[in-house]
Order: structure tokens, then C-alpha cells, then sequence
């Protein structure tokens, strides 16, 4: 059963979040406020965080880089900011989705179910005796992606990556040298291509091309303009005992 953290000051809309979601079979833990949000992240097994961004004391941007600085569990932003750029500012944060208030209880449920089905949550899915490791060849360094550790390392230097910046290089690097548009890539993390989700995987490229930029002599991330993007290198899989 998935663990589910719930921060929102409004005490009516966190009680209904939560009743919601036990009744969808999720296991919840309710804070009204950062402070107790951090306390829930420190001592029970969090999969995902429903967010409010406007909280009193600690900020949901601020709580979000803590807990992605703690572990990477995912986060879905809620907030009454439904611009563009608001959007960006949250995923920017590290923020894995944002949905605007007000919202549709089925879709914010939809969107938790998502998330962790497509990153695996660590919590649910057992561990294999397996460790499937991609490694990507460039001139001065290997890329490696530990897909069950979600791990990035570039030459041994681990890479902090969010859960969907890792997805995002996980599928670049499953079609090294292909072209992959953004309207592809979101179909793949959202199950959707609207204008929302195509400026969160922008915003989630530019994260993941900043944190790579200096690892190589050359781009790891290549923008084939007018079209969409590529990983360089060659690759192979390798399946490791544990």
C-alpha cells in the first residue's frame, strides 16, 4: 500500500483529499502545515507527496527541494497559480506534476496512480535479484542508469536527478541516436500531450541538460531544432547480480 503525504492548510480540503484517497486504497498522512510536513517525511515511508504550494512558513517550493534533497519521492503540486510560468516555477522546484485548483478528486487520483506506476515506487514493487544498468558510450565517458536504484552516474560522478528527469534520460536512452519530440515524451510520462504537459517536459529538460552540462566535452542532451531531442553515444543493457 502506497504511502501517501498530504500538505494543505485547508483543513477541509486535506480532511476530503484524504478520505478520498484512503477510500482508493492509499495509506495517508495528513500535515497542515511544512513543519509537520517535514516531521511525517522524517520518520514514515512516504511514496508521494500531494503539495499545496501556498503554506504558511515553509513554502510548498521550499518543503518539495527538501524532500527531493531527502529522498526522491514524488511530488504532485497543488495550487490556485494556474499560469504558465507558475507551472514552470513549480516544476522547476522538482515538482514530478502540477494541477491547478480547483481540481477533480478522480483526476488528482488518476495523476498519484500514474506517477507511481510509471517511476515504480520503491514501496510496491519487490526487488529483483536483478539490477538492469544501461550504460551509454560518449568519447570521454560512460552515462550509466541504474533502473532500479534510479541512479544516473556520468564516470562514476552520481547525478542528482529527479524521478521524471531520470525517466525522461531513461527514455533517450533507450533510442540512442533517435530523435524523441516532446510530444512524444510526454505521451509516454503522462499518457497525454496537451500545452500543460509540453511545458512540464520542457521545463523538465531544461532542469536535466543543466545538471549534465559540464560532465562531457560535448552535449550529452542534443536539440535537433524544429524537431526534438536525442542522446548521443552508444548503448548497451547489462544485467548485474545483486
Amino acid at each position: 500500500m502506497a504511502g501517501i503525504l498530504i500538505i494543505e492548510d485547508e483543513k477541509h480540503t486535506a480532511d476530503t483529499i484524504g478520505l478520498y484517497l484512503e477510500k482508493q486504497g492509499f495509506h495517508c498522512f495528513i500535515a497542515y502545515d511544512g513543519q509537520d510536513g517535514i516531521r511525517y517525511l522524517l520518520k514514515e515511508t512516504i511514496d508521494l507527496i500531494v503539495l499545496d504550494w501556498m503554506l504558511p512558513g515553509l513554502s510548498g517550493i521550499e518543503i518539495c527541494q527538501v524532500a527531493k534533497s531527502m529522498n526522491n519521492i514524488r511530488v504532485i503540486m497543488l495550487s490556485a497559480r494556474a499560469t504558465v510560468s507558475d507551472k514552470v516555477s513549480g516544476l522547476d522546484s522538482g515538482a514530478d506534476d502540477y494541477l491547478a485548483k480547483p481540481f477533480s478528486l478522480r483526476e488528482l487520483n488518476a495523476r498519484i496512480k500514474m506517477l507511481l506506476r510509471t517511476t515504480n515506487s520503491p514501496s510496491q514493487i519487490p526487488r529483483s535479484s536483478t539490477s538492469s544498468i544501461t550504460e551509454i558510450h560518449f568519447d570521454d565517458g560512460v552515462l550509466s542508469l541504474n533502473r532500479d536504484e534510479f541512479t544516473a552516474r556520468f564516470n562514476d560522478i552520481e547525478i542528482p536527478l529527479t524521478l521524471t528527469e531520470f525517466k525522461i534520460l531513461g527514455l533517450l536512452a533507450e533510442r540512442v541516436q533517435r530523435v524523441l519530440t516532446k510530444e512524444a515524451l510526454a505521451q509516454e510520462l503522462y499518457g497525454t500531450n496537451d500545452s500543460g504537459q509540453l511545458h512540464a517536459i520542457s521545463a523538465h529538460l531544461s532542469n536535466l541538460r543543466t545538471k549534465l552540462k559540464g560532465l562531457s566535452g560535448t552535449p550529452l542532451i542534443k536539440t535537433v531544432y524544429g524537431i526534438g531531442y536525442k542522446l548521443g553515444g552508444s548503448t548497451e543493457t547489462q544485467m548485474r547480480r545483486t
